[in-house]
C-alpha cells in the first residue's frame, strides 16, 4: 500500500543555488527513503464566512467583550 505524505523543508538559502539543485535533482533521501521533490507555491484559500465569524469571535474573547452562555449543565 502506498502512503503520500508532505514534508516541508526550510533552509537559508540567499542566491536560492541550493532550492535550484534541490528542484533539479527531483528527489531526496529522508529517513532512507528516497522521497520526490517539487516545487511548492503557496495558494491564497478563498475567503469562507466561518473564518471572518471565528475570527471575530476569537477578537471578542480576546478582548473581554464576549459574553458566552453558560455550559449545559453548569450550575448558575
Amino acid at each position: 500500500m502506498a502512503v503520500t505524505l508532505s514534508f516541508v523543508v526550510a533552509f537559508k538559502d540567499p542566491d536560492g543555488s541550493i532550492a535550484c539543485d534541490l528542484i533539479c535533482a527531483k528527489s531526496l533521501y529522508v529517513f532512507s527513503v528516497q522521497a520526490t521533490v517539487c516545487k511548492w507555491k503557496y495558494k491564497v484559500p478563498p475567503p469562507k464566512v466561518h473564518r471572518l465569524v471565528d475570527t471575530q469571535l476569537a477578537q471578542q474573547a480576546i478582548s473581554g467583550n464576549l459574553q458566552l452562555p453558560p455550559k449545559p449543565g453548569a450550575m448558575l
